[in-house]
């Protein structure tokens, strides 16, 4: 779960909400210069899915002991998350193989060691997949740029979600000037303008992005257990985290 902890809830998001939200920048996306750039539907699909690995664990919220809290997926236990991460990506590969690369190599970019079991398991996916899709090395350097646009669509996503005026938790990792660099090199200035509006500038989409991402707004209180989460989860009525991404001035 994306938990943006405000002065009376948390408002909780699914992790897959929050990726589908960076898959609809990842559509409007054209780029900063004057030729406009579109990615491929297959790179899109990519940045859509990468986190269907999360959708059963964000079923519903659970306990965050070392907190009384709601568990975030900044907290989520690293061995579990590595189960459903391969799990998921099993799933993706199904569905799109490229999207399961870019996923794969999204998820092991997370981890230091490349001797554990997990990293080990998704290098041999990777090979496997390029080899199934036929990627060359003359083709790598297009992988690694889609790869790239991934994790900035999911930090632009994540900003979203996480930062703005009413939010208490946002991460020093997420601040405007630490994210937003393209793969081509670009440096996007982003700038809250009230609650539901960030201006960006140069502007890299082919209109205005408005995003409508469901969430629920839990009261912010200690919990006992997963079963009181679950409680306050099921009483909290559905609604939309909604963000604009304008261009400044």
């Amino acid at each position: 779960m994306v938990i943006q902890v405000r002065r009376d809830t948390y408002r909780v998001i699914r992790q897959h909400d929050h990726a589908v939200a960076s898959g609809t920048l990842a559509h409007d996306w054209v780029g900063c210069d004057d030729r406009p750039v579109p990615l491929p539907l297959e790179a899109i699909l990519g940045v859509a899915l990468h986190d269907w690995a999360w959708s059963d664990a964000d079923s519903w919220p659970r306990h965050d002991p070392a907190t009384n809290g709601i568990l975030s997926f900044l907290s989520h236990p690293r061995d579990e998350r590595r189960r459903f991460y391969a799990a998921g990506l099993d799933e993706v590969e199904r569905m799109n193989p490229y999207a399961a690369l870019l996923g794969s190599l999204h998820y092991a970019g997370f981890e230091s060691d490349e001797s554990e079991a997990f990293v080990k398991g998704e290098r041999a996916r990777q090979e496997r997949l390029r080899r199934r899709l036929g990627i060359g090395a003359d083709q790598e350097e297009t992988l690694r740029r889609h790869r790239d646009y991934l994790s900035l669509f999911d930090d632009l996503s994540l900003f979203a979600c996480l930062t703005g005026p009413a939010s208490l938790n946002a991460p020093s990792w997420l601040a405007a000037e630490e994210i937003g660099r393209t793969p081509e090199g670009a440096q996007l200035a982003l700038r809250w303008s009230g609650d539901e509006t960030i201006m960006v500038a140069p502007f890299p989409f082919r209109r205005a992005v408005a995003l409508a991402i469901p969430c629920r707004d839990l009261p912010r209180t200690d919990y006992e257990d997963d079963a009181a989460v679950r409680t306050a989860w099921e009483a909290a009525p559905p609604i939309l985290h909604r963000v604009e991404f304008v261009a400044a001035g």
